[in-house]
């Protein structure tokens, strides 16, 4: 991936300043240096994982995390409950607590519940982090030894919110109308996180023993007491329940299989030490071990080992499987001598070791999405980790174009989506970028290409080839004295006729090169700034070529705007250009009745009222307009925050 820092426009109301930052606050970006490699049909292919970023909260993380809408949401020991957004890391919401939270978040539906370490239930609206309601057990939670890091998390039982607690109890709390359901003590505190099917809750206690409660009133069906071995008896590790067996990972150095109706032993498997809790898939089930410092997977039905693969320290928390690959963290659990600690993909048929990167110590399961491995770690740090792609996915090409128009080679960036077929046909976005700016500043720059990976291989849009002309600063319009074509005073813009090179050349170039949707109805323009400018002036001028346009923070002027003169003054040296160029003008004048629009512009921009007014013209003739004023002002920041917004609404026809 190249990184390049570009100058664009930014604009407040008396200076011009230089170049867009590209970074966002308390996020760290990648390093910068990339591992990638072109193949021979310049395809690139990530050999390995990037950390893409990183977030600091203020206190160990061993509460694993949950994705609900674009947000990973996850607690950490500085007593917070944080939700982020897994594309960039930045703050969405945080809730904040006196005690440590250190359960998984249980997303049901819009809300997330949250144990915390004060004994509390907390439940909150996912999307906004806003306190809905609480259950208060009256008792905080407590350690039973050094390496109790985790909390009994909350399991979904019917319609009850069912966890454990230090104090030995069980609660089950109605989540519609907040009530105690019921409670039972059991014989020893309990910090695992239980199961449930339709008949029962099954947790297990710090005394080894596990317990089958009726979801309907608490009262205990069964209890298997489990072996034990010495001081290490607990049932620490979390229950998993698999076609009516129930699996107990216990710190008796022992693996469980119990018939969950009866509690009856199916199997019992010796471990080098405690095992973790597990995750079963395909016949499997993956345990990590302690003192062990190891991966060992077990046939279900008779505990027999298929493999086990050496780690380099202990490993405490459950893999994370996906379209299979485990992923697990270590975390060395005594002081004295340092032992590294690893984040490791593994291939779950074998335990071959795929890769792994140096980490801090890792004591949660981490959670994915798309190709992010979102995981927390004990200093801290959540990261978002890019995964190394296997297969070639998309491409971003240069292609060279002689324009007759302008009388020189020009340069198109285009990115192929994945899976690109030349015997299919594509629909195009035209994506122009702001005054300053590259052909390749919305992918090097704003990660348009990495977002549009995301969103069509996750099916959220349809595949699309995505087209980044080098159109100068010319703002998109013909201006050229030689060749009769008026212009303005000196502002630093460019002349040309790049009007007819973008639309007479350049798209016919595409449409013949490339596999396009080579129609109005499969062709869409857009761009931010100046390119915003360009986008709505080209498709009010020429409504036959685009079916959907879209401005993001344009710049716009007034015929009294005092603002940046020069350029407006270039822009509109006579009357009969102001009524031509002008896109205020042209949304009254124009026939664009059927063009699908989308306009956008920070609360702090300079332009924010002339885009207001823009979609006011345009609703007064019923013109369809998607219309979104949101924080921010006229910044690269504010654009990279909204790429997937824009993508979005060109990417979707349902």
């Amino acid at each position: 991936m190249r990184k390049v820092v570009v100058c664009w426009l930014i604009i407040s109301s008396i200076t011009l300043s230089g170049c867009w930052n590209q970074l966002k606050p308390d996020v760290k970006p990648p390093n910068g240096k990339s591992d990638a490699k072109a193949s021979d049909t310049g395809t690139v292919v990530v050999p390995r994982p990037v950390e893409q970023w990183q977030f600091a909260t203020g206190g160990a993380i061993t509460s694993h995390p949950v994705v609900y809408d674009e947000r990973v949401i996850f607690g950490s020991d500085d007593g917070t409950l944080y939700a982020l957004s897994v594309h960039n890391g930045t703050e969405e919401w945080r809730y904040e607590t006196d005690k440590p939270i250190r359960t998984k978040p249980l997303i049901v539906e819009d809300d997330v519940y949250v144990v915390g370490h004060d004994g509390i239930l907390h439940v909150l609206h996912a999307k906004t982090g806003q306190l809905q309601w609480t259950f208060d057990t009256g008792e905080a939670q407590s350690e039973m030894d050094q390496w109790d890091y985790y909390d009994s998390s909350p399991l979904l039982a019917g319609d009850k919110i069912v966890f454990g607690h230090a104090n030995r109890m069980v609660y089950a709390v109605h989540r519609e109308n907040q009530n105690l359901v019921w409670s039972n003590r059991l014989e020893a505190p309990v910090k695992s996180t239980g199961v449930a099917d339709q008949a029962h809750v099954y947790i297990g206690d710090w005394d080894g023993r596990v317990y089958a409660l009726h979801v309907a009133d608490g009262e205990i069906s069964w209890t298997y007491k489990t072996q034990g071995n010495g001081r290490h008896k607990a049932i620490q590790a979390n229950l998993t329940e698999h076609e009516g067996t129930l699996y107990v990972p216990a710190r008796d150095f022992l693996i469980y299989a119990l018939d969950a109706q009866t509690g009856t032993e199916k199997w019992k498997v010796t471990t080098p030490a405690w095992p973790a809790s597990a995750t079963i898939l395909d016949g499997q089930l993956f345990s990590g071990n302690s003192n062990g410092f190891s991966m060992e997977a077990l046939d279900i039905e008779s505990g027999k080992e298929i493999w086990e693969t050496s780690l380099s320290s202990n490993v405490l928390s459950a893999p994370l499987s996906h379209e299979g690959v485990l992923y697990v963290g270590t975390g060395y659990a005594y002081e004295g001598a340092p032992i590294p600690n690893h984040l490791y993909a593994m291939d779950s048929e074998s335990g071959a070791e795929l890769w792994k990167m140096p980490s801090n110590k890792i004591q949660s399961t981490p959670a994915i999405y798309g190709q992010l491995l979102l995981v927390g770690d004990m200093e801290g740090l959540f990261t978002g980790i890019r995964l190394p792609i296997e297969e070639p996915q998309s491409v971003v090409e240069t292609a060279t174009i002689y324009s007759e128009a302008l009388g020189r080679n020009m340069q198109v960036e285009v990115y192929l989506p994945p899976e690109y077929d030349t015997e299919m046909q594509y629909p195009v976005l035209y994506m122009l970028y702001g005054y300053g700016g590259r052909k390749d500043s919305w992918f090097t720059n704003l990660g348009l290409d990495t977002a549009a990976d995301e969103l069509i291989l996750s099916g959220e849009i349809e595949p699309m080839i995505i087209v980044s002309p080098d159109f100068a600063n010319s703002f998109g319009v013909n201006a050229d004295v030689k060749k009769g074509v008026l212009r303005g005073h000196s502002s630093g813009a460019d002349e040309g006729l790049f009007e007819d090179y973008l639309l007479t050349e350049m798209i016919p170039y595409m449409d013949k090169t490339y596999a396009t949707e080579a129609n109005k109805e499969g062709r869409y323009i857009g761009g931010a700034s100046m390119g915003g400018f360009a986008a709505m002036h080209l498709a009010f001028r020429h409504p036959e070529l685009f079916s959907r346009v879209g401005g993001h923070s344009t710049s716009l002027w007034y015929k009294d705007s005092g603002d940046l003169a020069s350029q407006k003054n270039w822009l509109f040296p006579t009357e009969e250009e102001w009524e031509a160029r002008d896109p205020l003008h042209l949304a009254e004048t124009a026939d664009i009745a059927d063009l699908q629009l989308f306009i956008d512009v920070g609360k702090g921009d300079l332009y924010a009222s002339r885009n207001e007014e823009l979609v006011r013209r345009l609703k007064a003739r019923e013109i369809q307009v998607e219309w979104h004023l949101n924080p921010g002002g006229h910044s690269m920041t504010y654009w990279g925050d909204h790429v997937r917004d824009y993508l979005k609404f060109y990417g979707n026809r349902s």
